[in-house]
Formats: C-alpha cells, sequence, structure tokens
C-alpha cells in the first residue's frame, strides 16, 4: 500500500486536505493568470486537482490563445478567399471550443453570454492586435458587415489599450 500511495506521490498525484482558504488564493492566483475572472474559477475543482493537471490547464489554455490569435490576425487579411476563411473560421472555433473544454474543468457552470465575455477577457488578456479584435468583433455580428468607422474605432481603442497597458507596465 506505501509503494502504491508513494508511486502516486512521485507521480504528482497527492490526496491531502487543502482549507478553503487556500483554495481561493490558489483559484484567484489561477484565474489571474489564465486572464478570466477569479469569481469565474472553482475553489473546489481546483482543490480536487494535481499540480500537474492544474499546469496542463494552463498550457492548453495558453497554446489555445495563441491559436486564436494566430488565427484571428490570418482572418483580417483582406487578400484572404472565401475558402481559406472557411477553414480559418472552422479553426478558430474549435480552437474557442478546446479552449472552453479545458476551461470547464476549473469554472463554475455559466451561461452562454457568460463564457463568451470570459472569452473576450481572455482575447485581450493575450492580445490587444487591432487585427485580432477586428476578426473577434466581426464574428460576434456575423454575416452582418461591420461599417468601416465600427472597424476604424475598433482598431483605434486596441491601439489606446495597448498603449495603456505599456505605459502600466514602465
Amino acid at each position: 500500500m506505501e509503494a502504491a500511495k508513494q508511486r502516486l506521490a512521485d507521480e504528482g498525484f497527492q490526496k491531502e486536505r487543502v482549507p478553503m482558504g487556500a483554495q481561493r488564493a490558489s483559484a484567484a492566483d489561477f484565474a489571474t493568470q489564465l486572464g478570466i475572472s477569479p469569481l469565474d474559477v472553482d475553489p473546489k475543482k481546483i482543490g480536487r486537482m494535481s499540480g500537474p493537471e492544474i499546469e496542463r490547464v494552463k498550457e492548453l489554455a495558453g497554446q489555445h490563445m495563441d491559436m486564436i490569435a494566430q488565427l484571428s490576425k490570418q482572418l483580417a487579411d483582406p487578400s484572404i478567399t472565401p475558402a481559406h476563411a472557411a477553414e480559418l473560421n472552422s479553426l478558430l472555433d474549435e480552437a474557442r471550443d478546446q479552449n472552453h473544454a479545458a476551461l470547464q474543468t476549473i469554472v463554475r457552470g455559466s451561461a452562454q453570454i457568460g463564457r463568451d465575455l470570459g472569452y473576450l477577457r481572455q482575447v485581450a488578456q493575450h492580445s490587444l492586435d487591432p487585427d485580432v479584435w477586428v476578426t473577434q468583433a466581426q464574428r460576434l455580428v456575423g454575416d452582418a458587415r461591420l461599417s468601416d468607422e465600427t472597424i476604424a474605432d475598433i482598431r483605434r481603442l486596441a491601439r489606446e489599450a495597448a498603449d495603456a497597458c505599456a505605459a502600466g507596465a514602465a
């Protein structure tokens, strides 16, 4: 029995009682690292996960957000063919769904609007590239076309946000 417990411990699976205060602090830190609201993270779910499992969720979320930013940037290219745009949109949907599935292991259940808002917070945490935000806005309005004025406003706001973040970091 001791050998089995030691093997599980060596693999990162340690069963220990973690006080609720420590779980909440860990959940808030985890949420900040992922760019999601600490209120969305379920401390009980985090408390049941091993260290390697938590790291894997962080890694997956980072990979998905990288992919989302890259695909969004590619979709902003005006010379893209409709067939290529459809393929990229499909990949973008898949990356978003995979990100959502990974985060479901640590967040509380929520309505679709809450998930969408959380997703946009993650995108903002990861990228303030104006092209990424124009693509995200276009996806939100669906088949409707964004006006040139709206696109200009989105680009301006993304640049201002990036400038404000850079000034705050200095």
